[in-house]
């Protein structure tokens, strides 16, 4: 069922499926999607789930952060959000942009989830040992850039 409730003076948009299921699970979507995106496959979970679908801001029926919104900040809005529902150490399942929000909660605060799903996260990146290559000359040579042609 799609509901909407206000976190910081921003209305947001959430689904609830199985809702007096015993366990919380609070899914956190991708860049671009929306709560909704979700709902045929959780619908294929134990109902013994209460599933909790965030449209996180800026998307589906959530409004956009004030002002210049990163990582941090939509970071303390899900924060802000479980302790309003009053969602008591959730499962936390994100995908891309939203597991890249679920590892910042949890290095933040691991105490407020009891388990943490990642599917294909964003911010977990290793480089390439070229990519570490460049990096390393460009730190230790950035100087001479300013005589070098604009090209370079």
């Amino acid at each position: 069922m799609s509901m909407q409730t206000v976190v910081n003076d921003h209305l947001v948009g959430y689904e609830i499926v199985n809702p007096k299921g015993s366990r919380t699970l609070l899914v956190l979507h991708g860049w671009g999607h929306k709560a909704s995106y979700w709902l045929p496959l959780v619908k294929l979970l134990p109902q013994k789930l209460r599933i909790v679908l965030l449209d996180l801001p800026g998307f589906g029926q959530s409004d956009f952060l004030s002002g210049i919104a990163g990582v941090p900040e939509y970071t303390e809005f899900v924060e802000d959000f479980i302790k309003k529902m009053g969602l008591k150490k959730p499962i936390i399942l994100g995908h891309s942009f939203g597991g890249q929000i679920a590892m910042y909660l949890v290095a933040k605060n691991s105490q407020l989830v009891s388990h943490l799903i990642l599917l294909s996260p964003a911010g977990i990146r290793t480089k390439t040992t070229k990519q570490k290559i460049k990096i390393f000359l460009y730190k230790r040579f950035k100087g001479l850039k300013m005589f070098l042609p604009t090209p370079i």
